[in-house]
């Protein structure tokens, strides 16, 4: 929902970047931390009744009470969204992603130490990981804010698994498909825009091929990265051909959509989508993707669901099937969409939003 909302962040940053209005990226950066900060806390009492709400729906009360006490521990995580949604953005909007990278190269190390100095040296069990989760999402985004704040001209103050791996790459695609559309729509390069997105999915599918093939040869081996247990390794040699073409769906997905799935299933098979849903949502189309999740989700997956799960009885590889279809059907609504998109009218509507926002430079 946060990273949903920041979206819109995003591609008036690019653009207003792309256009050379600098002075405005400081403005855009501050507008969303009141929204975000209002969402976040309407969120925050799911996390405070945890434990009542697992009881309710059956939980074990001892699992309960333990999930409370993760989940208390998050509310702190929640807020660093705020932040950490934000600053991104806008430090990829102006192509400072190497400060992004280094903060997170050493929130990655102090989180380890941490860990292991809280959990395994002082034994402070749960709390100690949670305490240096908390450290491990703050540190970053305090830094990016004081960089943005301190050490930028454009800051200007206004009142889990291969799969999990995998998808880090294509997710990394749709950041920059996402900052280099917006900065070619602002600049006024139709052209350059549709040259990007075609760049970038056939790379991120070149990578995704590779990935498809390899596991789908060396899935059992693969396994044995992970276990020792031979039952287990039957499991994922059994599953992997259905494993194989989710990394095959997950290497374009991530830039189509713009979307970020929070739920493992989706994370499996889902990422098909997003490099045209990021293209549509640089041109202002996220109520037509929305539609089009709603439909291929709801109107034709619940019931395919339904049918693989229940009646056919297939399981877990019903779901996941389940899943793959609506993602094939997604991508191929949202492919033509975009191949029908005119992209000098999209300039043209790009600009004359920077210039609806535009606060003129008291510096010019």
């Amino acid at each position: 929902m946060q990273l949903g909302m920041a979206n819109g962040l995003e591609t008036l940053c690019g653009q207003a970047y792309g256009a050379q209005q600098y002075h405005m990226l400081g403005n855009y950066l501050q507008r969303p931390w009141l929204v975000l900060i209002i969402a976040s806390t309407v969120i925050v009492p799911f996390f405070i009744l945890t434990a009542p709400n697992l009881k309710a729906l059956g939980q074990e009360a001892e699992i309960a009470d333990m999930a409370q006490s993760m989940a208390t521990w998050m509310v702190p995580v929640v807020y660093s969204f705020v932040l950490a949604y934000t600053c991104q953005m806008y430090l990829q909007a102006k192509s400072k992603n190497m400060i992004i990278a280094y903060l997170a190269a050493v929130s990655l190390a102090l989180h380890v130490f941490l860990s292991w100095l809280l959990t395994m040296k002082f034994e402070f069990g749960v709390t100690g990981a949670m305490v240096s989760t908390v450290v491990a999402f703050w540190l970053p985004n305090l830094s990016q804010l004081a960089f943005v704040a301190c050490g930028d001209e454009t800051w200007q103050l206004l009142s889990l698994n291969i799969n999990g791996w995998e998808l880090m790459i294509s997710l990394g695609f749709m950041a920059a498909a996402s900052v280099r559309i917006s900065n070619e729509l602002g600049a006024g390069n139709s052209k350059a825009a549709k040259f990007s997105i075609a760049t970038i999915v056939i790379t991120s599918l070149s990578i995704g091929l590779v990935l498809f093939v390899v596991f789908l040869v060396f899935r059992r081996r693969v396994a044995y990265l992970f276990t020792d247990s031979e039952e287990v390794a039957a499991v994922v040699d059994h599953m992997g051909p259905l494993l194989a073409f989710s990394i095959l769906l997950n290497s374009v997905q991530p830039a189509l959509s713009g979307e970020h799935p929070s739920i493992y299933l989706h994370l499996t098979a889902l990422n098909v989508i997003k490099y045209i849903s990021v293209c549509c949502n640089k041109i202002r189309m996220q109520g037509t993707v929305a539609w089009v999740n709603l439909t291929t989700y709801y109107i034709i997956g619940l019931p395919v669901g339904i049918v693989l799960l229940y009646f056919l009885d297939w399981g877990v590889e019903g779901i996941w099937i389940r899943t793959m279809i609506v993602v094939l059907i997604q991508s191929l609504v949202l492919v033509w969409i975009t191949y029908g998109i005119n992209w000098e009218k999209q300039v043209e509507i790009a600009h004359g939003r920077v210039n609806r926002w535009l606060v003129k430079d008291e510096q010019n």
